[in-house]
């Protein structure tokens, strides 16, 4: 989205997520869009590499998070072990 100021007021000049968003969403509409925008050249995405240090550190937070949820639901079933046994 670029910001225009003009006589001091501000102007937007969105994208097409704009005209979208103002019409509501549905897949014929989007990939009608995704075709158009393809043959005029509009789209000019990078894909994502899936190698490297920002895939290792999303590996290692995903790891993480997983052990975390496994230690709680570990020490919560020794807790409630524990005191059904006394």
């Amino acid at each position: 989205m670029v910001l225009f100021f003009w006589n001091g007021k501000t102007s937007r000049f969105g994208r097409n997520w704009d005209i979208r968003r103002l019409r509501g969403k549905s897949d014929p509409t989007d990939a009608e869009n995704a075709a158009r925008s393809v043959l005029a050249h509009g789209s000019t995405a990078i894909p994502k590499y899936h190698d490297g240090v920002v895939e290792a550190m999303r590996f290692r937070v995903v790891a993480r998070k997983s052990s975390v949820k496994a230690k709680e639901l570990a020490l919560s079933v020794m807790y409630l072990l524990a005191i059904n046994v006394l």
